[in-house]
């Protein structure tokens, strides 16, 4: 067993969910309201390259079940999550990159310190026709300032850990995620810099 330093960026909610930094960080962060048409931009970092790339994310279904996102720029096709932001699918133009069953845990709403939450669930990359089962607990383990081009945002503090098996065997991971709080007033980065 080896162990993945896990950090994931969902860009999309930290465009919905930040707040400028209070006087008081808020204990409780209820599901953000998404509407058709809302937007956002971020920089996305190529780790192997150090290449960076603009996405832009825009709203274009909200039901009862789940947000569709149409992605354009270096990253286009659309993307499906579920009303807690849990990615359920990516298409990369009208062919299908990924899914998730049911879905990939990153938040669960309501958000407070001290929240947990566990899941097992399955990833398929049809273009390398693969499919891992992975098993996550996040735990929310504190309110944090984070800073991106936008401005400063209270953020909760989501540490992650779990495992996946995948063709080639089992991998061991933990890692940590910043999630802002509330609806931010610009267009934040999904870096934590």
């Amino acid at each position: 067993m080896w162990t993945l330093r896990l950090c994931t960026a969902l860009a999309f909610l930290a465009a919905t969910c930040a707040a400028p930094c209070l006087a008081q960080a808020p204990v409780r962060a209820e599901r953000p309201l998404v509407k058709v048409g809302d937007s956002t931009v971020f920089e996305e970092l190529d780790v192997r390259t150090g290449e960076k790339r603009d996405t832009t994310f825009v709203v274009t279904a909200v039901d009862a079940n789940k947000i569709v996102n149409e992605a354009s720029g270096s990253t286009s096709g659309a993307r499906t999550f579920t009303r807690d932001f849990n990615p359920l699918e990516i298409r990369t133009g009208e062919a299908v990159a990924t899914t998730y069953r049911p879905y990939f845990p990153a938040l669960q709403f309501p958000m407070e310190v001290g929240h947990s939450w566990s899941i097992a669930f399955e990833v398929n990359i049809p273009g390398q026709r693969q499919v891992s089962k992975w098993q996550m607990t996040a735990h929310v383990v504190s309110i944090e300032p984070i800073t991106v081009p936008a401005g400063t945002f209270e953020a909760f503090r989501i540490e992650y850990e779990g495992n996946f098996t995948t063709q080639k065997g089992e991998v061991t991971f933990t890692g940590t995620h910043k999630e802002p709080t509330r609806k931010p007033l610009g267009l934040p980065s999904d870096r934590c810099a």
